[in-house]
């Protein structure tokens, strides 16, 4: 009999374990806020905010960075354009125009080899994107304008 009891104990003890390593798996770890806080410090870390090759980087660094909290959200899409379209009511009106343009933005600095932006353009484009990331993403408030 102990030893029945003893087996019967470690098959339980066994299956609680099973169980917890199972509920860990596939309990969402989402480190967002710690994520961002970190990404937004290093672009703007780099961004030199008169530099054109800087500002164009730091937007597109940006852009990837929304796409990054849109998705981690469970914004509906299979690119950023359709991300953006289902994620309509996160924003308000003026804020989520402005983040169309600064996508379309960056898409012509990625995909035109002739195009030019002027550096007030990415600097209102980066900045909007960043707003938009820290909205949406729960940050209190960026780190650093730059």
């Amino acid at each position: 009999m102990d030893i029945m009891a003893a087996i019967f104990i470690a098959l339980v003890l066994l299956g609680l374990i099973v169980m917890l390593l199972a509920l860990q798996r596939f309990q969402p770890v989402s480190n967002l806020k710690a994520v961002v806080e970190k990404r937004i410090t290093e672009i703007d870390t780099r961004t030199n905010m008169a530099d054109y090759n800087s500002l164009r980087t730091a937007l597109i660094d940006y852009d990837t960075l929304l796409d990054h909290v849109l998705k981690d959200k469970g914004i509906r899409g299979t690119n950023m354009g359709e991300r953006l379209k289902s994620a309509r009511s996160y924003f308000p009106h003026g804020l989520y125009n402005e983040i169309w343009e600064a996508h379309k933005m960056r898409n012509n600095l990625v995909h035109e080899a002739t195009f030019t932006a002027s550096v007030p353009a990415l600097q209102r484009n980066r900045e909007a994107l960043k707003r938009a990331i820290t909205q949406t993403s729960g940050v209190r408030k960026a780190t650093r304008t730059a």
